[in-house]
């Protein structure tokens, strides 16, 4: 039996918009939900932890006690993690730096998005925005994982380009392994802008200073997001289900505000025919593109997952640990590390010595 690589990644974040959410509804409550289905069913995940609003939140907590219990119970969740086999790596937002704290409903207001994206800040402000971020990692890790390696990065707002801005930063803290890339999707706005139009064929490939070109011996390593096909049919009776759960008040855990962009090109989720192209996330769940999923993942040998516990629905979560359990029929690998090794690897365990 082959083995089918599955890649469980979440950004663990409050909401981006003028309404951040509290943390209990958009991060711990359902992520303490996905920890415990993970566990359940012995497979890990990738959390892309928000560093920046913990930064902020650590500013503010001796001064408030609510903000104080939200940043110990978010470190506290994320040893959980790292004790039960996951990986916790950045996620840089760096428009955090503007954030606004309101004490009275324990939420943040991010209504400047000046900084929204890394190449926003000038390079000290890289640097120490990164620097802090790593660090942070690492202290979370370390009472429950000694040799906890910080090398996996996946950029706010999905934008890893230029990537001339990330590239010595990942070299000075050993971060090899990227998460950013959807293969032909482009985005662009006042806030955030990436082009994965000429991404590589392959799901996983290696990079020097592009990440849309693959280099056979190459330092880091590409690991792209999914997406399932779905015919128009099949995306109308699934816009039809989700309006009834809607109805039924069936919504996702977290209680804010995206951010508004304006200005906006995009290339198309829809080709010519109404077919209909989804990032694959468990948000995206429902009882019809349950079927789709599960017929994408048996005739892949690699898939990537990105999820956002502030948005996932109790039901969208039992349709995941449904559709893990049927996935397990198959030999299936979740952890990142255990994929075959590369050149990176031999690069890495070079400058490691």
């Amino acid at each position: 039996m082959s083995l089918t690589k599955i890649l469980l990644t979440f950004d663990y974040e409050l909401f981006l918009g003028v309404k951040s959410g509290t943390a209990q509804e958009c991060i711990l409550e359902p992520t303490n939900r996905i920890l415990d289905i993970l566990k359940r069913n012995g497979v890990s995940g990738i959390f892309f932890v928000d560093t920046l609003y913990l930064l902020k939140l650590k500013e503010v907590k001796s001064s408030y006690p609510k903000a104080e219990q939200d940043f110990n119970a978010i470190v506290e969740q994320l040893r959980v993690a790292v004790r039960n086999g996951s990986y916790i790596f950045p996620h840089l937002h760096p428009h955090w730096l503007d954030a606004e704290y309101i004490p009275e409903v324990n939420e943040w207001k991010l209504a400047n998005k000046r900084y929204y994206r890394f190449n926003a800040l000038d390079k000290t402000q890289q640097q120490e925005v990164f620097d802090q971020s790593v660090k942070l990692i690492e202290w979370i890790a370390a009472p429950v994982a000694d040799d906890y390696k910080v090398d996996g990065y996946r950029a706010g707002g999905y934008s890893i380009q230029p990537f001339a801005d990330f590239m010595p930063l990942f070299l000075k803290h050993g971060i090899y392994n990227e998460f950013s890339v959807r293969k032909g999707v482009y985005f662009k706005s006042d806030a955030q802008c990436f082009d994965f139009r000429n991404a590589p064929e392959p799901d996983y490939y290696q990079f020097d200073d592009d990440v849309l070109k693959e280099q056979k011996a190459g330092v880091f390593k590409e690991y792209c997001i999914s997406s399932i096909k779905m015919s128009k049919r099949t995306s109308w009776w699934s816009g039809k289900n989700d309006s009834l759960c809607f109805r039924l008040g069936v919504k996702g855990y977290g209680r804010g505000t995206g951010v508004k962009t304006a200005n906006v090109e995009a290339s198309s989720q829809r080709d010519e025919h109404g077919n209909r192209e989804l990032m694959a996330s468990i948000e995206e769940l429902n009882v019809v593109t349950y079927f789709e999923y599960k017929k994408a993942v048996k005739n892949s040998d690699y898939f990537q997952f990105i999820s956002h516990p502030k948005m996932v629905t109790p039901v969208q979560l039992y349709l995941f640990e449904r559709l893990l359990r049927k996935l397990k029929s198959k030999k299936i690998e979740t952890d990142f590390r255990k994929f075959t090794a590369t050149v990176a690897d031999q690069y890495q365990s070079q400058m490691a010595s």
